[in-house]
C-alpha cells in the first residue's frame, strides 16, 4: 500500500487550504491549492510560485525534492513571492509604494541574471530596501525560516542603502543599481552605476 503524505491528503485539509493570491506581475487573482508549488496566472500567463507553500516538512523529509519538484532556484522564487505578500501587507494598500518596490525587484532580477550573486539575498533586499524598520525585515525573514547568514546580509544591504554608505558585496551593488534604475526611470536622474548590466539598462531607459 502506498502511503500518501498527510499534507497532500485532502481528507485533512481545511477551508483556507485552497485560496487566492494576487499575481505579483499583473495583480490579478490566482487560485492556489496549498500543495501546489506554482500556478499559471490566467491573465498574464506568468508562472507564479505558491506564496503560502509550507516548506516545513522539506527541512527533514528525504522525499521533499521529489514531492515538491523544486530546486534551489524554485525555493528562492517561492520565498520571493511570500516576501511580496508580506510587502503588500506592510504597505497597507499603498499602490505607489508597492509599485516602486516591485520595480526595484524587477531591475535587480535582470542584473542578477548577468552579474551573478546570491538570488535570495538580492531579491529580499530589493523587495524590502524601502522598508523603514530593519527589525521588521529581520522578523519577516526569520518567520519564513531564512538562514541567519542570509538575514544578516539582507539587513546589512538595506541598512547601508538607508545610511547612504557603500556596501562591500556584489549583492549590495546589484540592489543599489536596481534602486537607482527605478528612481531614474521615474525622475530622469543622472546617476553612477556599479555593475555593467546596470549601466546598460540605464542607457536604454
Amino acid at each position: 500500500m502506498t502511503m500518501k503524505c498527510p499534507g497532500q491528503d485532502q481528507r485533512f485539509w481545511e477551508p483556507g487550504d485552497i485560496f487566492e493570491a494576487a499575481c505579483p506581475n499583473c495583480g490579478d487573482s490566482i487560485e492556489f491549492w496549498k500543495d501546489e508549488a506554482q500556478a499559471k496566472c490566467p491573465s498574464c500567463g506568468e508562472i507564479i510560485a505558491n506564496p503560502k507553500l509550507d516548506m516545513g516538512c522539506a527541512k527533514w523529509c528525504k522525499f521533499a525534492d521529489e514531492c515538491l519538484g523544486r530546486n534551489a532556484g524554485e525555493q528562492s522564487k517561492v520565498l520571493c513571492n511570500k516576501f511580496i505578500e508580506e510587502l503588500r501587507e506592510l504597505a497597507a494598500g499603498d499602490k505607489e509604494y508597492i509599485s516602486s518596490c516591485l520595480a526595484i525587484l524587477k531591475h535587480a532580477q535582470k542584473i542578477l541574471l548577468n552579474e551573478g550573486g546570491q538570488p535570495l539575498v538580492v531579491k529580499a533586499a530589493a523587495i524590502f530596501c524601502q522598508t523603514e524598520d530593519i527589525e521588521v525585515i529581520r522578523g519577516i525573514l526569520d518567520k519564513h525560516a531564512v538562514e541567519n547568514e542570509c538575514i544578516e546580509a539582507v539587513c546589512g544591504i538595506v541598512g547601508a542603502l538607508k545610511a547612504g554608505q557603500a556596501g562591500d558585496s556584489l549583492e549590495f551593488e546589484i540592489v543599489s543599481d536596481a534602486f537607482k534604475l527605478a528612481r531614474k526611470a521615474g525622475q530622469g536622474q543622472v546617476v553612477q552605476f556599479s555593475t555593467e548590466t546596470g549601466k546598460r539598462i540605464s542607457d536604454s531607459l
